[in-house]
């Protein structure tokens, strides 16, 4: 069996508003072997965080300020400032 980094926090992660908006808006980050997964574990190591913490944010419904911009500026992104200003909380 091959690795399922990418579906730790299943069903009830990709449920969310903040899941759609990433998986949607980060083509690059999609997994390349589970149709409609985002593949947390890839877009952690570009940010620079772990898998788990990007699972903490679906769970809070709620990005980082500091991620705004690195998001929006990963390969492939059509993320914009509009669509995750909903997700993000002052620290």
């Amino acid at each position: 069996m091959g690795d399922n980094s990418d579906l730790v926090g299943g069903e009830t992660s990709r449920s969310t508003p903040l899941y759609k908006v990433l998986h949607d808006g980060l083509p690059a980050h999609r997994s390349q072997t589970n149709e409609g997964v985002l593949d947390c574990r890839k877009l952690g190591d570009d940010l620079g965080i772990s898998d788990k913490a990007i699972y903490r944010w679906f769970d809070r419904q709620s990005v980082p300020p500091k991620k705004v911009k690195p998001l929006m500026g990963l390969p492939g992104s059509t993320l914009t400032m509009d669509a995750l200003l909903a997700f993000v909380l002052e620290d």
